[in-house]
Order: C-alpha cells, then structure tokens, then sequence
C-alpha cells in the first residue's frame, strides 16, 4: 500500500519540503530528494500508526501520476492491521 507525498524544492531554503494530499496533518522535509523521501515514509508511518490506535478514520490511498509526487510505502505491519480493520478506513 502506497501514500503519494508532495516533494518540491524550498524557495526559501535549501532542501525539499514534503506533503501528503491525503493527509493535512503530515509535514516533512529533507536536505536532498532521498533524504526527503525516508523521512516521508518516517512521517506517514508515524501519523498512520498513531491515528489507528486512537480510532481516527484513515483515507483509502488516491494514486497520484503527476510530476513531485513519490510513492511512499505503508509499513508492512501496519497495512496489514489497517486491513484487518477496514471499518477504520474510509471507503
């Protein structure tokens, strides 16, 4: 299961800040793309892992094929709980 970030260049400062549309509380960033996008898969996980345990619903995953957007994948364990627990993401 893959989440798309936002990855763009910081016109302000070097390095990359990193979104999720799906999610608006997800905010990252990194000096290089690589590091941009391990601490996106830190960040998603973090969010994905901490909303499930309270019960917060989780979106189903929109797939993104578009310039600045990088897949980042679900941590194996936690697609598995999340689909066990379908009823915990929205449809």
């Amino acid at each position: 299961m893959f989440y798309y970030a936002k990855i763009i260049k910081d016109r302000n400062e070097d390095g990359y800040l990193v979104t999720f549309p799906d999610f608006k509380n997800i905010f990252t960033e990194g000096e290089t793309i690589e590091e941009a996008i391990k601490n996106a898969g830190e960040a998603l996980n973090g969010v994905l892992g901490s909303d499930f345990e309270r019960d917060i619903k989780i979106p189903n995953p929109t797939i993104i094929k578009s310039r600045n957007y990088y897949p980042i994948e679900v941590e194996q364990k936690l697609e598995i709980e999340l689909k066990r627990n379908s009823t915990q993401v929205l449809q």
